[in-house]
């Protein structure tokens, strides 16, 4: 889905998002990421729904839901990561931009979709080189880490070796 298209939609990310939730003719691959975006958004919402509950508890409650009808997708695996920290203001898995700290948490995810989401917070590429022949599961939480130490943490815990070339992060098996 492209957010930039949803965001700017005159009903609203939230209102797209739950129609295509809601929809019989939504193909069932999209219902889970329309169902992880739509939390995300109510995540961001800082104001009380018009019901008189919070936004994050409505997050939380659509989160809980995807996590429960979609348990082996990889929307699952980052509604359980978001809903693994402690809630508040701040967004849990985010770049500081101005600092070049991350906070992110990964819960039994691949480590090849733990490096993308880690690769779109912080902004550097990553990739992973070298064939594994079983994808490790990373179960890991980062809090205001550099962006390097992030992916170092990555690669320790899913044993891999990390090296830089070109700019470029590597992970290869060890």
């Amino acid at each position: 889905m492209t957010q930039n298209r949803v965001a700017t939609h005159p009903l609203g990310p939230n209102r797209v998002l739950e129609t295509i939730i809601a929809a019989e003719g939504t193909p069932a691959s999209a219902k889970p990421e329309a169902m992880y975006w739509c939390s995300d958004a109510h995540a961001r919402w800082t104001k009380a729904d018009a019901s008189g509950g919070s936004a994050s508890s409505k997050a939380e409650s659509i989160w809980k839901k995807l996590i429960w009808s979609y348990p082996d997708s990889n929307w699952a695996k980052y509604a359980r990561a978001r809903l693994a920290e402690p809630s508040g203001d701040r967004d849990p898995n985010q770049s500081d931009g101005s600092s070049g700290k991350v906070t992110a948490s990964f819960r039994d995810m691949p480590v090849a979709e733990a490096v993308k989401m880690l690769s779109s917070l912080t902004g550097k590429p990553i990739r992973i080189e070298g064939g594994l022949s079983t994808q490790p599961l990373v179960t890991l939480s980062l809090r205001y880490v550099d962006a390097e130490q992030a992916i170092e943490y990555i690669g320790r815990v899913a044993g891999l070796r990390v090296s830089v070339k070109d700019g470029v992060f590597i992970l290869t098996p060890q």
